[in-house]
């Protein structure tokens, strides 16, 4: 009987933890744990003097008032209520970052303002009927270098842009460089009656809107400077520029 008292004894001994303890290191220094200066209370009152980062725990400097006397050096970690409340407050004060404002979408009006149709790489193929009815295809033209320009008979500022190609028709004629316009308007009457008024002698394909359809973004330049396969060598915005270019390419 004896026996098993002595047993249950040494077994609920066993089953019991010992308290932790609740002294706080006071350190020397923050780089070594194991140099202690004193040991403080929860209960001691502690003034933070600063904060260090950067290793596991945040080092504090600290004066502590222990026992009557002021005793001062480091402690690790936010142990003791009066660290703790510190850091409390020291978050409080942290300014909180505001979310980045979110992208306002342009309107759709302005997104489509700034859509440029890329230019044509190549215009093989291009064919079309002349305002007097004949066929006119780039392909059956026998020049190396042509030159393609789109104009209006219905605006006078196109007309009078388009009136600089004559000067470039009588340079360059017989010289490998042809010239065909692409030429919309009200009608093919009101067309020929420009073709005429202008003299103008060399193929026009007459445009009923079928050939910006097939070639997106040929006005954009208005100018293009075409080789043997018909390919975009240049797109340009005037004659002059057109004049500049071929003076270029045909240097030796």
């Amino acid at each position: 009987m004896f026996e098993l008292w002595l047993l249950l004894s040494l077994l609920d001994a066993g089953a019991k933890e010992p308290a932790a303890s609740t002294n706080l290191p006071l350190l020397r220094d923050c780089s070594d744990p194991a140099d202690i200066v004193a040991t403080i209370q929860p209960s001691d009152r502690v003034e933070i003097r600063y904060s260090a980062a950067g290793g596991p725990q945040t080092c504090y400097a600290v004066s502590v008032t222990a026992g009557g006397k002021v005793l001062r050096g480091f402690l690790l970690g936010a142990a003791h209520p009066d660290v703790a409340a510190f850091e409390r407050e020291a978050r409080s004060r942290i300014p909180a970052i505001p979310d980045p404002p979110k992208p306002v979408p342009a309107p759709q009006e302005a997104k489509e303002k700034t859509l440029v149709p890329e230019t044509p790489k190549s215009f093989a193929g291009l064919s079309g009927t002349s305002p007097d009815g004949r066929r006119v295809s780039l392909d059956n033209i026998s020049s190396p270098t042509l030159v393609l320009y789109f104009w209006s008979a219905s605006n006078q500022g196109s007309i009078r842009e388009a009136e600089g190609m004559e000067s470039i028709y009588n340079q360059y004629r017989g010289k490998g460089v042809g010239l065909v316009g692409v030429v919309s308007g009200s009608s093919a009457t009101r067309v020929r009656s420009v073709l005429r008024d202008e003299e103008v002698l060399w193929p026009q394909i007459l445009d009923n809107g079928d050939i910006e359809s097939h070639y997106p973004g040929s006005k954009e330049a208005k100018y293009y400077i075409l080789d043997r396969q018909r390919n975009t060598v240049a797109a340009l915005n005037s004659a002059s520029e057109v004049q500049s270019a071929l003076k270029k390419m045909r240097q030796p």
